[in-house]
């Protein structure tokens, strides 16, 4: 926002009705910005508990296949080590996803956190310009 200079002074003269419109605009933006990142959270959270939901029947599934192979020794010690590689990979996958999710949140709250000092940076240059006039 451009505002023209008072000759002789350090001054500036500033369009209220703009400077209002501005402030306005800023704290629609705000509460936005704070429920993309809360819906980020949430979704990072659903992400998390279908990957648990995921492992918890994945490692059901792999005891019930061990219990059903228990006739033989030989089998049994083949589905008991079955069992481990998934639990082991399912938790890899399920730290990975973790990673992932926590990595777009830190990405978006980075984002936010931009945003909503770019407003304060506004506001208070808007202020300060308000206070100057006063003087």
């Amino acid at each position: 926002m451009k505002c023209p200079r008072v000759p002789f002074t350090s001054r500036a003269l500033v369009d209220e009705d703009r400077l209002l419109d501005l402030i306005e605009e800023l704290r629609a933006l705000i509460p936005t910005e704070l429920q993309q990142a809360q819906d980020l959270v949430a979704q990072r959270d659903q992400i998390l508990e279908d990957a648990k939901r995921q492992a918890e029947a994945r490692l059901s599934e792999a005891r019930q296949m061990a219990h059903a192979m228990t006739a033989e020794h030989a089998i049994m010690r083949e589905a008991i080590e079955e069992s481990e590689k998934v639990r082991k990979q399912l938790a890899q996958d399920t730290h990975g996803q973790q990673v992932s999710a926590d990595r777009y949140a830190e990405e978006l709250l980075t984002e936010l956190e931009a945003k909503i000092t770019r407003a304060l940076t506004i506001i208070q240059n808007g202020r300060g310009m308000l206070n100057t006039e006063k003087v």
